[in-house]
């Protein structure tokens, strides 16, 4: 099966951030660093670098078998949505958990 974004995956550096490409060039991902405009905290050139590189790394990691993860869906699953099942609990709690 021919991956739609080839590796090896590597990273460039740019002014404020660091971009992510596969083998063929295509931009995947940017991670910015310095930026005093955002939101949140920005991150700094060091994190964002750590991020971008662990990014890179995705295209080596085994897969996961997604027959394994729990469908959250399922009654027997803490915190699920089925609304029978979470009928008179209060605001804020969570199955299994209490309240958060």
């Amino acid at each position: 099966m021919m991956s739609r974004f080839p590796p090896p995956w590597s990273v460039e550096e740019g002014d404020n951030y660091f971009v992510v490409h596969d083998r063929e060039g295509q931009q995947l991902a940017y991670v910015h660093f310095d930026n005093p405009s955002a939101a949140a905290k920005p991150l700094t050139r060091d994190e964002a670098r750590r991020i971008a590189a662990n990014i890179a790394k995705l295209p080596d990691c085994p897969r996961t078998n997604l027959s394994l993860v729990p469908d959250r869906q399922h009654k027997n699953v803490p915190g699920s949505r089925d609304p029978q099942r979470n009928r008179g609990l209060p605001r804020g709690f969570l199955p299994g958990m209490g309240l958060v």
